[in-house]
């Protein structure tokens, strides 16, 4: 799980604009796969800010057309696992139609590719929109991508802003590595280098190239985070293992600072990861950012490493205490968020 933000995670834009960004990004933009239904992203995402979205809570809600949404679905995925591109269309088009989110998004990469229909952009981004309003992250992403890159569309950073918070709180590494970078330059945004880290390395966690390299840049040179070369080198390496066209020249002049006990303990660190596809809220990046947050107020939460300990929980308690909130020594969104916020007002 992850925090939530102001941004509610529907966002009714002006639809002829966001159907010309679509139309342009879904040319050539990749997608990743969703991790759950329509339904638990809706009610995930109405926990997480605490509020309600028309299109996105009425996806597949437990009514009989919600119960039928999602049948239709599961039929969906099951025609494509088999390979039957027509049967797939056909489900994931009526349960689009009885308002499934996830079922807006297959239908509209169908209309993209042409798997089982005839190739409509159009009418893919058409869906792909709907899906966005419905909630669904894939969809947030592409949209936040769109005005984020200017394709198709004027470039609108803070429109950017707002769907690719929507989609990383329910868990896009994409989207998460791309908050990341806004809040890291001040695109649509305060600029906020600690909650750019802390969005880089939920990345990074779920195995993300790009984020690893980024993350692991930010660890070894301090941005939004206290220096830390070991880690940094760590990520870097994860980074030039996947694949990364720069991670392995700069692990290797990073390498060259290390301790040969540091960067064993960096290499062993590497070796042991495993990608995290759906992490708890409270995930090192997450507490490192609260860490530094609560430090840089003033209540000393000790050593910024991502472990809960007393000395974390105390800070906590008293950063509490003192804002007369609930006292219960734990990390949750509504305290990250309140921290977030208050953070920001420095700025």
């Amino acid at each position: 799980m992850t925090d939530r933000n102001r941004t509610k995670p529907s966002c009714r834009i002006a639809g002829a604009i966001r159907l010309a960004a679509l139309t342009a990004v879904l040319a050539t933009a990749a997608c990743t796969q969703v991790k759950e239904t329509a339904s638990e992203a809706s009610n995930r995402i109405d926990q997480w800010f605490g509020t309600g979205s028309g299109a996105a809570s009425g996806a597949a809600s437990g009514t009989a057309t919600g119960t039928d949404a999602e049948r239709r679905y599961q039929e969906g995925l099951g025609a494509a696992r088999a390979g039957a591109e027509a049967d797939a269309f056909a489900s994931f088009l009526a349960a689009a139609e009885l308002g499934h989110g996830a079922a807006a998004f297959e239908a509209g990469l169908a209309y993209r590719d042409g798997h089982g229909t005839a190739k409509d952009l159009e009418a893919s981004a058409r869906w792909i929109n709907r899906a966005a309003d419905r909630g669904e992250p894939r969809a947030q992403y592409l949209v936040g991508l769109a005005y984020y890159s200017g394709t198709g569309v004027a470039r609108d950073y803070a429109h950017a802003v707002r769907f690719l918070t929507a989609a990383a709180t329910q868990g896009h590494a994409e989207a998460q590595l791309l908050l990341g970078r806004a809040f890291a330059n001040g695109r649509g945004v305060a600029k906020n280098r600690a909650w750019a880290a802390r969005w880089y390395g939920k990345a990074a966690a779920q195995g993300l190239r790009e984020a690893q390299f980024t993350y692991g840049v930010v660890r070894a040179s301090g941005l939004g985070l206290p220096k830390n070369r070991r880690r940094g080198y760590a990520w870097l390496l994860l980074a030039a293992r996947a694949g990364h066209p720069k991670a392995g020249e700069v692990a290797a002049a990073l390498e060259k600072k290390l301790t040969p006990e540091q960067l064993a303990k960096a290499t062993a660190r590497a070796d042991k990861f495993e990608p995290v596809a759906d992490p708890p809220f409270a995930d090192p990046p997450t507490a490192m950012y609260l860490q530094q947050a609560l430090n840089g107020l003033g209540f000393e939460a000790g050593p910024v490493d991502g472990i809960l300990g007393k000395r974390s929980r105390a800070a906590i308690s008293s950063y509490q205490k003192r804002r007369d909130l609930p006292i219960s020594g734990k990390l949750t969104p509504e305290l990250v968020q309140r921290l977030f916020e208050e953070q920001n007002a420095g700025a």
